[in-house]
């Protein structure tokens, strides 16, 4: 939403535009930035399968903020990245 007088720009399917600004952020958290990879994690002990967006840094590791299965198991995992 503009706060000022200003019209506001819209996309090719109408969304509007958001206002570019640049990051302060060093090191492993710029890394992380716009780095965004789907995962597909499967527990070993039971079987669930999850597929979640995470973050990917400059060292190759996916943040997704996942914990732990429905089952408890929080170390047995077969982790898999999807492009």
């Amino acid at each position: 939403m503009a706060v000022d007088n200003e019209p506001m720009e819209f996309d090719e399917r109408g969304h509007p535009m958001r206002e570019v600004v640049g990051s302060t952020l060093q090191g492993d958290d710029a890394a992380i930035g716009n780095n965004r990879v789907k995962v597909h994690i499967r527990c070993t002990q039971c079987g669930e399968s999850f597929i979640l967006r995470g973050s990917q840094g400059h060292k190759g590791q996916v943040e997704t903020g996942f914990k732990r299965c429905l089952c408890d198991n929080e170390k047995d995992f077969k982790i898999e990245t999807l492009r």
